[in-house]
Protein backbone atom coordinates (compact mmCIF):
# COMPACT_ATOMS: atom_id res chain seq x y z
CA UNK A 1 0.00 0.00 0.00
CA UNK A 2 1.22 3.20 -0.90
CA UNK A 3 0.61 7.02 -0.38
CA UNK A 4 -0.37 9.87 2.34
CA UNK A 5 -2.42 10.33 4.97
CA UNK A 6 -2.77 13.60 6.93
CA UNK A 7 -1.99 13.94 10.68
CA UNK A 8 -2.11 17.07 12.04
CA UNK A 9 0.19 18.56 14.63
CA UNK A 10 -0.02 18.08 18.34
CA UNK A 11 -1.90 14.27 18.01
CA UNK A 12 0.79 13.24 20.15
CA UNK A 13 -0.28 14.88 22.53
CA UNK A 14 -3.70 13.64 23.03
CA UNK A 15 -5.02 12.65 26.79
CA UNK A 16 -6.35 9.53 25.03
CA UNK A 17 -2.37 8.55 24.96
CA UNK A 18 -1.24 6.56 27.72
CA UNK A 19 1.65 8.52 29.35
CA UNK A 20 4.83 5.92 28.19
CA UNK A 21 8.44 6.52 26.03
CA UNK A 22 7.83 6.60 22.38
CA UNK A 23 8.77 3.48 20.21
CA UNK A 24 11.89 4.08 17.47
CA UNK A 25 8.89 4.13 15.03
CA UNK A 26 6.95 6.99 17.03
CA UNK A 27 10.08 8.94 17.72
CA UNK A 28 10.92 8.86 14.04
CA UNK A 29 7.08 10.10 13.66
CA UNK A 30 8.12 12.99 15.65
CA UNK A 31 10.50 13.80 14.25
CA UNK A 32 9.05 14.65 10.58
CA UNK A 33 6.43 16.31 12.33
CA UNK A 34 8.19 18.74 14.77
CA UNK A 35 10.46 19.54 11.15
CA UNK A 36 10.25 23.17 10.27
CA UNK A 37 7.57 22.88 6.88
CA UNK A 38 9.58 26.56 5.95
CA UNK A 39 12.73 27.88 5.93
CA UNK A 40 12.96 29.88 9.13
CA UNK A 41 14.89 30.98 12.65
CA UNK A 42 15.06 29.63 15.71
CA UNK A 43 16.31 31.70 18.51
CA UNK A 44 18.05 29.67 20.94
CA UNK A 45 20.06 29.78 24.47
CA UNK A 46 21.73 32.83 25.22
CA UNK A 47 20.12 34.99 21.90
CA UNK A 48 21.90 32.73 19.67
CA UNK A 49 19.78 32.28 16.44
CA UNK A 50 20.36 29.26 14.18
CA UNK A 51 18.64 29.25 10.83
CA UNK A 52 16.22 25.95 10.02
CA UNK A 53 16.04 25.19 6.47
CA UNK A 54 12.40 23.34 5.28
CA UNK A 55 12.69 19.77 6.47
CA UNK A 56 15.26 20.27 9.36
CA UNK A 57 14.54 20.41 13.35
CA UNK A 58 16.75 22.19 15.91
CA UNK A 59 16.82 20.26 19.45
CA UNK A 60 19.41 19.04 22.25
CA UNK A 61 19.51 15.65 22.94
CA UNK A 62 18.07 16.11 26.38
CA UNK A 63 14.81 17.95 24.75
CA UNK A 64 14.21 14.65 22.82
CA UNK A 65 15.56 12.46 25.57
CA UNK A 66 12.39 14.37 27.70
CA UNK A 67 9.91 14.38 24.82
CA UNK A 68 10.21 10.60 24.02
CA UNK A 69 11.09 9.42 27.88
CA UNK A 70 14.38 8.17 26.77
CA UNK A 71 17.74 8.98 27.99
CA UNK A 72 20.68 10.86 26.18
CA UNK A 73 22.73 7.88 25.50
CA UNK A 74 19.89 6.26 23.50
CA UNK A 75 18.97 9.62 22.02
CA UNK A 76 22.40 9.57 20.74
CA UNK A 77 22.70 5.91 19.50
CA UNK A 78 19.35 6.53 17.97
CA UNK A 79 20.38 9.80 15.92
CA UNK A 80 23.62 7.90 14.80
CA UNK A 81 21.90 4.69 13.28
CA UNK A 82 19.57 6.92 11.55
CA UNK A 83 22.26 8.78 9.67
CA UNK A 84 23.84 5.44 9.52
CA UNK A 85 21.11 4.26 7.40
CA UNK A 86 20.62 7.46 5.03
CA UNK A 87 17.41 8.88 6.77
CA UNK A 88 18.91 12.08 9.02
CA UNK A 89 21.15 14.47 8.79
CA UNK A 90 23.32 16.07 12.42
CA UNK A 91 25.12 18.36 13.33
CA UNK A 92 26.03 19.29 16.80
CA UNK A 93 27.50 22.29 18.43
CA UNK A 94 27.22 24.60 21.77
CA UNK A 95 23.45 25.42 21.00
CA UNK A 96 22.29 21.86 20.12
CA UNK A 97 21.49 19.54 17.36
CA UNK A 98 20.31 20.49 13.91
CA UNK A 99 19.16 17.62 12.28
CA UNK A 100 17.54 17.21 8.54
CA UNK A 101 15.13 14.71 7.95
CA UNK A 102 16.23 12.95 4.15
CA UNK A 103 13.20 12.52 1.86
CA UNK A 104 11.14 15.20 3.96
CA UNK A 105 9.47 16.23 0.97
CA UNK A 106 8.76 12.99 -0.47
CA UNK A 107 7.53 12.45 2.99
CA UNK A 108 5.60 15.47 3.04
CA UNK A 109 4.32 16.81 -0.16
CA UNK A 110 4.45 14.41 -3.22
CA UNK A 111 7.56 15.89 -4.73
CA UNK A 112 6.45 19.10 -5.17
CA UNK A 113 9.06 20.73 -3.27
CA UNK A 114 11.39 17.90 -3.23
CA UNK A 115 14.17 19.64 -5.52
CA UNK A 116 14.66 22.23 -2.50
CA UNK A 117 14.77 19.95 0.25
CA UNK A 118 16.86 17.80 -1.15
CA UNK A 119 19.12 20.91 -2.57
CA UNK A 120 19.16 21.77 1.58
CA UNK A 121 20.08 18.13 2.24
CA UNK A 122 23.22 18.50 0.29
CA UNK A 123 24.30 21.11 1.86
CA UNK A 124 23.66 19.56 5.20
CA UNK A 125 25.94 16.58 4.02
CA UNK A 126 28.41 19.29 3.44
CA UNK A 127 28.08 20.79 6.25
CA UNK A 128 28.42 17.08 7.91
CA UNK A 129 31.46 16.62 6.37
CA UNK A 130 33.33 19.62 7.11
CA UNK A 131 32.44 19.34 10.39
CA UNK A 132 33.75 15.68 10.59
CA UNK A 133 37.14 16.99 9.66
CA UNK A 134 37.12 19.90 11.93
CA UNK A 135 36.30 17.58 14.83
CA UNK A 136 39.89 15.31 13.36
CA UNK A 137 41.58 18.19 13.17
CA UNK A 138 41.43 18.83 16.69
CA UNK A 139 41.56 15.31 17.77
CA UNK A 140 45.44 16.40 16.74
CA UNK A 141 47.30 17.51 19.93
CA UNK A 142 50.38 19.26 19.24
CA UNK A 143 53.09 17.37 22.23
CA UNK A 144 54.38 19.84 24.72
CA UNK A 145 58.09 20.61 23.71
CA UNK A 146 59.99 18.31 26.20
CA UNK A 147 62.35 19.69 29.14
CA UNK A 148 65.39 20.21 28.30
CA UNK A 149 64.81 21.59 24.66
CA UNK A 150 65.10 25.15 23.59
CA UNK A 151 61.34 25.85 22.09
CA UNK A 152 62.78 26.91 18.52
CA UNK A 153 64.17 23.80 18.29
CA UNK A 154 61.53 21.93 19.15
CA UNK A 155 59.40 24.05 16.85
CA UNK A 156 61.72 23.64 13.77
CA UNK A 157 61.54 19.71 14.51
CA UNK A 158 57.82 19.70 14.43
CA UNK A 159 57.71 21.84 10.97
CA UNK A 160 60.61 19.61 9.79
CA UNK A 161 58.38 16.16 10.38
CA UNK A 162 55.17 17.38 9.22
CA UNK A 163 56.88 18.38 6.09
CA UNK A 164 58.36 14.84 5.61
CA UNK A 165 54.42 14.23 6.92
CA UNK A 166 55.43 12.20 9.60
CA UNK A 167 53.98 11.58 12.90
CA UNK A 168 54.71 12.86 16.38
CA UNK A 169 54.15 10.57 19.00
CA UNK A 170 56.01 10.41 22.84
CA UNK A 171 57.28 6.79 21.97
CA UNK A 172 59.22 8.17 18.91
CA UNK A 173 60.44 11.14 20.85
CA UNK A 174 61.35 8.76 23.92
CA UNK A 175 63.03 6.20 20.95
CA UNK A 176 65.32 9.75 19.91
CA UNK A 177 66.26 10.43 23.46
CA UNK A 178 67.37 6.59 23.85
CA UNK A 179 69.63 6.84 21.02
CA UNK A 180 70.88 10.20 21.84
CA UNK A 181 71.88 8.94 25.21
CA UNK A 182 73.56 5.89 23.92
CA UNK A 183 76.70 8.22 22.34
CA UNK A 184 76.47 10.53 24.93
CA UNK A 185 74.44 13.37 23.30
CA UNK A 186 70.99 15.02 24.82
CA UNK A 187 67.83 15.14 23.12
CA UNK A 188 68.71 18.68 22.09
CA UNK A 189 71.96 17.61 20.07
CA UNK A 190 69.95 14.94 18.28
CA UNK A 191 67.09 17.01 17.07
CA UNK A 192 69.56 19.92 16.21
CA UNK A 193 71.55 17.40 14.12
CA UNK A 194 68.42 15.87 12.24
CA UNK A 195 67.43 19.72 11.32
CA UNK A 196 70.99 20.22 10.47
CA UNK A 197 70.86 17.35 8.09
CA UNK A 198 66.83 17.35 7.21
CA UNK A 199 67.04 13.16 8.82
CA UNK A 200 63.40 12.29 9.09
CA UNK A 201 65.17 10.20 11.36
CA UNK A 202 68.37 9.45 14.31
CA UNK A 203 70.41 6.58 14.37
CA UNK A 204 73.89 6.97 16.55
CA UNK A 205 76.27 5.24 13.78
CA UNK A 206 75.32 8.47 11.57
CA UNK A 207 77.10 10.45 14.31
CA UNK A 208 79.84 8.19 15.06
CA UNK A 209 80.33 8.29 11.59
CA UNK A 210 80.64 11.87 11.49
CA UNK A 211 83.08 11.94 14.26
CA UNK A 212 85.38 9.79 13.21
CA UNK A 213 85.86 11.43 9.92
CA UNK A 214 86.53 14.60 11.89
CA UNK A 215 89.10 13.07 14.15
CA UNK A 216 91.30 11.60 10.95
CA UNK A 217 94.54 13.78 10.65
CA UNK A 218 94.44 15.91 7.53
CA UNK A 219 96.47 14.65 4.34
CA UNK A 220 99.73 16.81 3.81
CA UNK A 221 99.11 17.65 -0.10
Amino acid sequence: MSGFIKLHRGWLDSNAFRDEPFCERLAWLWLIENAAWKDTSRRVGKGHVVEVARGQIHASHNSLASAWGWTAKRVRGYLARLEKCSMLGAITDTNGTLLTICNYAKYQDDGRNQGATEGAIRAQSGRTQEEGKRKEEEKKVIMPCPDGVDPDVWCDWLALRKTKRSTVSDSIVKGIRKKADSIGWTLQMALEEMLLRGWQGFEPAWVEAKATRSAMPAVPI
